[in-house]
């Protein structure tokens, strides 16, 4: 089947509004990259390396909690607007969510109290940790998306963007506490859900207790639990490192990381929507034609890792320079932890494919012990690590956890094998010098 006899098996209105779709996430993830690289240099720069790795560490503090909270219903939703009544599934995934927010909650600043923190920490831990309940409004945003209207969702949330990012540039002009941070940040996390309700309410739509299902809230959360263990084993394994670099090593080794990773980990919204994108071809075409579905499967592999190497030749090269110029010679040391964590890239844009290479073959538990051997391996590198090397050490266990738990764990799964090989071409460049050589051949022929 060529691209043309495909294209005709799509209505050209559908595709139209796929496309539009499509357009304004990726613009979102663009735009939202630039703000946040620009104010967030800004911010830094105003805080110093000490509060701003204090700010960060709260921050990853409360994503844990928020992150939980979830319990992975949201990635249920996209699917069940197709099977189930919508004021149903809205009303009851929304009070689920906001219980659990609210418990979450109170469990972070119960545990905050209990650690000891100082004062000026719990108060950064209360304001941030307010968001964790508005979380439950983003079933709002999972409707707008389901029906084909990205659009909304993307100019509400760059509008509380572009509102929180002057906010953040005020303070700095006016030499404002760190407290006044605290609060723009559960502003950016907290305000687009609730703008997004409040379209939805005057769209004349409604949550209401009275549509709980009761029977449908007992098999979500039947459905839900293995997603739930795969969000806590990726919020753990994504800010473990700031967490006890806070503890192990105090402010300013935590803010000299944050510096660096709010780098490295920038440019991965890439093979995010490109993943995405790619999904629905690469299912018809493992429906319709196996080979090219390999071919493609293999390609993709290939590009990740030529663009995850780019990036980590590129900012291993200039990254003491970079940092110089961005942040200023109080951050001297993040360079280092830039060289090396920009390699977690390579690893983290191959899961772009290893994920949807997984759901595509039915082989979805296998992303849960992805996840769980990354949080392992991380959790037991940086504890090795960390005391002995400093912010290099996390810097290099994430790595080392990173290459792991995208790479090396599919070596020993039958099932996964196929992806191990897949991968290893990609890494070691066999597939793209057996195109080379393929592409000579023909030329002299």
């Amino acid at each position: 089947m060529n691209f043309q006899k495909l294209l005709k098996n799509f209505d050209r209105d559908a595709l139209k509004k796929y496309l539009s779709n499509t357009v304004w996430l990726a613009a979102e993830k663009v735009l939202r990259l630039v703000l946040a690289m620009v104010v967030g240099l800004w911010v830094a720069r105003y805080l110093g390396k000490e509060r701003f790795g204090q700010l960060n560490y709260v921050l990853s503090y409360v994503f844990l909690f928020t992150s939980i909270s979830a319990l992975g219903l949201t990635e249920l939703l996209a699917r069940e607007f197709l099977k189930r009544p919508e004021k149903q599934l809205l009303s009851t995934t929304f009070y689920i969510k906001l219980a659990s927010g609210a418990f979450f909650f109170i469990l972070a600043n119960v545990l905050a109290l209990c650690w000891k923190h100082d004062s000026t920490e719990l108060l950064l831990i209360l304001i941030v940790s307010l968001s964790t309940p508005f979380a439950a409004f983003d079933v709002v945003t999972y409707y707008f998306q389901a029906k084909v209207k990205s659009k909304v969702v993307v100019k509400v949330q760059l509008g509380v963007l572009l509102a929180t990012s002057v906010l953040k540039l005020l303070f700095v002009y006016y030499e404002c506490s760190i407290v006044y941070f605290a609060v723009a940040s559960m502003l950016d996390w907290a305000l687009s859900n609730f703008c997004l309700y409040f379209i939805f309410r005057k769209l004349g739509l409604s949550i209401a207790w009275r549509d709980i299902d009761w029977q449908l809230c007992k098999e979500l959360s039947l459905q839900a639990w293995p997603l739930a263990l795969n969000g806590v084993a990726i919020a753990f394994a994504a800010r473990l490192d700031q967490l006890l670099l806070k503890h192990l090593l105090g402010d300013s080794a935590n803010g000299i990381y944050s510096a660096a990773i709010q780098i490295s980990e920038k440019w991965l919204f890439v093979p995010m929507i490109i993943g995405a994108s790619v999904f629905p071809a690469l299912i018809h075409a493992r429906q319709d034609a196996p080979e090219r579905y390999k071919k493609r499967v293999q390609q993709l592999s290939d590009f990740f890792v030529v663009l995850g190497v780019t990036a980590g030749i590129g900012a291993s090269l200039l990254s003491e320079q970079a940092i110089d110029i961005l942040y200023g010679s109080g951050y001297s040391g993040a360079g280092a932890v830039l060289s090396i964590h920009i390699w977690c890239g390579v690893f983290a844009s191959l899961n772009a494919v290893n994920g949807r290479w997984l759901l595509a073959e039915n082989l979805v538990k296998f992303i849960l012990i992805r996840s769980f051997v990354g949080f392992f391996c991380t959790l037991v590198g940086h504890f090795l690590l960390i005391p002995n090397y400093g912010v290099l050490g996390a810097a290099w266990s994430v790595l080392a956890a990173q290459s792991v738990a995208s790479y090396f764990v599919f070596a020993f799964f039958k099932e996964t094998r196929p992806l191990f090989w897949i991968e290893t071409k990609s890494l070691f460049g066999i597939s793209l010098i057996q195109e080379a050589w393929k592409f000579l051949a023909h030329k002299k022929a």
